[in-house]
C-alpha cells in the first residue's frame, strides 16, 4: 500500500544502504535554488522505519532532493509512503540512485556491489535490470581497487573515468606512481598516453614467459585460471587483444623466481649468472663465461636467472651451464685472449687498407703536379679520378662542390654516383676547371688547416696558368 503524505524533514533519515556518497556541491544548490522557487515535484519514496533512533522513515529514492530541500529551509516535503521489504528496499534505494546521470562511477561500483551481494545476482543478470553492458558492469566494479590517493583525484575530477579505469586494473604500487604522470604539471598522461604506458611497462606476455604457466604448484597458482590474467575476463579487459597477458608483474616475478630456486635446487647448481644488459644482477656470479667441455678447478654448474645476448650465444633464462668467471684461467681464457688477438689483427688489417689507400691517392695528386709542372696535357681520365678522390674526401660541404659546379640535382643530396656521371659530360680545359673548382670548395669547408699537399696541388696549378697568361 502507498499513501501521499506532508513529513516533517526531522521525520526523515537517509538510508546507510543508499551507495551514492558524493554529491557536487555546485548542483545540490542549483537544485535547492529550483525547489525555493517551485517547490519539489516529485515526492520522495519512503518506508516507514521506527527503529531508525527517531525518525520515522527511511529514505529509499530522493536522497538528493532531501538534502536540497533542507539547504532551502524546507520544513516538510512530499513523500511517497510504502511498507517495503528489505530485498525491495536494498533494490529500488540502489537502482534508483544508479540511474540518476550526475552519480558518480565510485558510488556506481559500490551499488552494484551492494546489489551483487545481498541479491545473489549473476553479473549478466544485474547487466540487464540496469541496462548497461556486462563489460560496463565488471568495469565499475574494479574501480573498487583504487587506492585512496587515486580515489581522491578522481573524485576531485583532477582526473577522468578513463583514467581510472586503467589504473584499477594495476597493482597499488604502480597505481601511485602512474598517478604522478597523470597529475603531472606540464606534461600529464591522457587516456591513451596512460594505457601506452601500462601496456609497454607493467603487462607481461604470458607466451613469453619461461615458467610453465598452467603449474598450479607455483606461488599464486596458474596463471591459467588468474582473474588478473586478460584473457580470464575478457569483459573486464576489452581494449586489449592479447588473451595470454599477466597485469600483475609481482606476481609474475614470484612465479619466476620460485621456479628458478626449483631448478636451482633440482640440478645442484653452485652458482648463478644473468646473461641480460650489464650482465649482472644481485647475487649473480660476475665476469663469467661459458665453460663448455673443458675442465678447470673453477669450472661451476651455473642456472641462468636472466637471458640475453652475450658473447655471440643466446641464453634463456631457467638454463644449466659450466661456467669459469676466473679471468687468469689458462683453459678459458686462452680462447678470450685469441678472439681478442684476432680482433685486434682484423683492425690492424682494415687501418692498413685505409692508409695504402691514402697513400695511392697521394701519389695520384704528386704525379698530377709533376705532369702540371711539366706543362703537357693531362688526360681528361685523370682529372675525373683526381675529381671522384677529391669528393671523396669531402666529408662537410658536399653541397657546396655541388654548387660550384652548377650541378643541378633538383634538392637531392650529392652523391659519388652523381658526381662522376656530371663529370663524364666534361672535357679539356672545362674539366680541368670543374676539378680545381672543387678543389678549392674543399679546402674551403674542410675542418682546421687544408692537406698541405692538396693546398700546394691548387696553389701550383694557378701559379701556372697564371704565368702561362
Amino acid at each position: 500500500m502507498t499513501t501521499l503524505q506532508d513529513i516533517p524533514l526531522i521525520a526523515l533519515r537517509e538510508s546507510d544502504l543508499n551507495p551514492r556518497r558524493h554529491f557536487p556541491e555546485a548542483s545540490l544548490n542549483e537544485l535547492a535554488e529550483n525547489i525555493r522557487s517551485v517547490g519539489i515535484l516529485t515526492p520522495l519514496l519512503v518506508r516507514p522505519s521506527p527503529t531508525l533512533h527517531g525518525s520515522r522513515y527511511e529514505i529509499a529514492g530522493g536522497h538528493r532532493r532531501y538534502r536540497a530541500a533542507k539547504r532551502a529551509g524546507l520544513a516538510e516535503v512530499p513523500c511517497l509512503v510504502r511498507d517495503l521489504s528489505d530485498d525491495e528496499f536494498l533494490e529500488i534505494v540502489t537502482l534508483d540512485n544508479l540511474h540518476r546521470e550526475d552519480v558518480h562511477p565510485l558510488d556506481e561500483a559500490q551499488g552494484y556491489a551492494v546489489l551483487l551481494a545481498h541479491n545473489e545476482l549473476e553479473i549478466e543478470t544485474l547487466a540487464a535490470k540496469v541496462g548497461k553492458s556486462v563489460s560496463y558492469i565488471y568495469q565499475r566494479l574494479k574501480l573498487r581497487d583504487l587506492i585512496p590517493e587515486v580515489q581522491k583525484a578522481f573524485l576531485a575530477d583532477e582526473i577522468t573515468t578513463g583514467h581510472a579505469i586503467l589504473l584499477a586494473r594495476v597493482n597499488p604500487e604502480g597505481q601511485k606512481e602512474l598517478l604522478d604522470n597523470c597529475l603531472d604539471e606540464y606534461q600529464a598522461f591522457s587516456v591513451r598516453d596512460l594505457a601506452r604506458e601500462i601496456r609497454g611497462g607493467l603487462y607481461l606476455r604470458l607466451e613469453k614467459a619461461p615458467f610453465p604457466t598452467d603449474d598450479a604448484t607455483l606461488p599464486g597458482g596458474s596463471c591459467v585460471e588468474c582473474p588478473k590474467r586478460t584473457g580470464y575476463n575478457t569483459q573486464l579487459f576489452p581494449d586489449i587483444a592479447e588473451a595470454d597477458t599477466c597485469t600483475d608483474r609481482e606476481c609474475h616475478a614470484g612465479k619466476m623466481a620460485a621456479w628458478l630456486d626449483g631448478i636451482y635446487l633440482a640440478k645442484k647448481c653452485t652458482a648463478r649468472v644473468s646473461a641480460g644488459y650489464g650482465g649482472a644482477m644481485d647475487g649473480c656470479t660476475p665476469n663469467w663465461r661459458a665453460a663448455g667441455k673443458a675442465k678447470c678447478p673453477d669450472t661451476k654448474k651455473a642456472l641462468v636467472m636472466e637471458g640475453g645476448w652475450m658473447m655471440g650465444k643466446d641464453y634463456k633464462a631457467g638454463q644449466v651451464l659450466s661456467i669459469c668467471a676466473n679471468k687468469k684461467c689458462a683453459v678459458h681464457n686462452a680462447q678470450a685472449i685469441a678472439q681478442r688477438t684476432e680482433q685486434k689483427i682484423s683492425r690492424h688489417e682494415i687501418e692498413d687498407k685505409r692508409t695504402a689507400k691514402a697513400e695511392a691517392e697521394d701519389a695520384m695528386l704528386a704525379r698530377v703536379m709533376e705532369a702540371i709542372r711539366a706543362r703537357p696535357e693531362v688526360p681528361d681520365a685523370a682529372w675525373r679520378c683526381i675529381g671522384q678522390m677529391i669528393f671523396e674526401r669531402t666529408y662537410n660541404g658536399r653541397s657546396s662542390v655541388a654548387t660550384v659546379l652548377g650541378m643541378n640535382l633538383d634538392g637531392a643530396s650529392p652523391t659519388e654516383e652523381a658526381l662522376g656521371e656530371y663529370l663524364v659530360t666534361l672535357s679539356g680545359k672545362a674539366l680541368t676547371q670543374a676539378v680545381l673548382l672543387m678543389l678549392g670548395a674543399y679546402i674551403q669547408n674542410s675542418y682546421g688547416e687544408p692537406e698541405p699537399l692538396e693546398q700546394a696541388f691548387l696553389d701550383e696549378y694557378v701559379t701556372a696558368e697564371k704565368a702561362e697568361a
